[in-house]
């Protein structure tokens, strides 16, 4: 058991510091453009599931106010945004048995089906997870609204854009790297 949990605190700790190295690559923050450090989460979140990514996501929030990558404006909108908006993203784990059977019972090969719930899981974490960017925005960054629009509108096409980018971007990257290795997907 112990050394289970070690196996499960390294690779948490491996795909956290992705995450981060991720970050720190200037086109990842591109306004409106996808949230690729997301990717490494997700795979944690699949290959561990819910318990396991509900801890270990909010760790990336507090190295980025670490390393100072963090937009903070207030204390409550640093919460929001960077520790519940990434303990939300642990809900694609939801879907991580589902995803991880499907893969072993065909023979470790990526299937449609199996293709599929990663689709379903990423998009359920990422709603969740934008979802409290799109209510930061609101409350903390409608004076930043374009000229014309609304808090609602620009917090909506603002997020909702970085958010499509980001599912988008993520999806093709983890079936990309499923399709080639699909035990990257499975814990042992």
């Amino acid at each position: 058991m112990k050394n289970k949990n070690t196996k499960i605190l390294i690779e948490s700790a491996i795909c956290v510091a992705i995450a981060v190295a991720i970050a720190f690559i200037p086109v990842t923050h591109l306004p409106m453009g996808p949230n690729l450090p997301y990717v490494p989460l997700a795979v944690l979140g699949i290959r561990r599931g819910f318990g396991v990514a509900v801890v270990a996501f909010p760790v990336m929030g507090l190295l980025e106010w670490m390393f100072g990558m963090a937009w903070i404006v207030t204390p409550v909108q640093f919460v929001m945004e960077y520790i519940v908006a990434l303990m939300s993203l642990a809900l694609l784990a939801l879907f991580a048995k589902k995803i991880r059977t499907l893969i072993t019972d065909n023979d470790y090969k990526l299937n449609v089906q199996a293709s599929l719930f990663i689709t379903l899981s990423l998009t359920v974490g990422v709603i969740a997870a934008y979802f409290w960017h799109w209510l930061a925005g609101f409350m903390y960054f409608s004076s930043d609204a374009w000229d014309g629009w609304g808090p609602w509108a620009f917090t909506t096409v603002y997020n909702g854009a970085e958010g499509l980018a980001t599912l988008v971007g993520a999806v093709i990257i983890i079936l990309g790297i499923a399709k080639i290795n699909p035990k990257i997907l499975i814990s042992r």
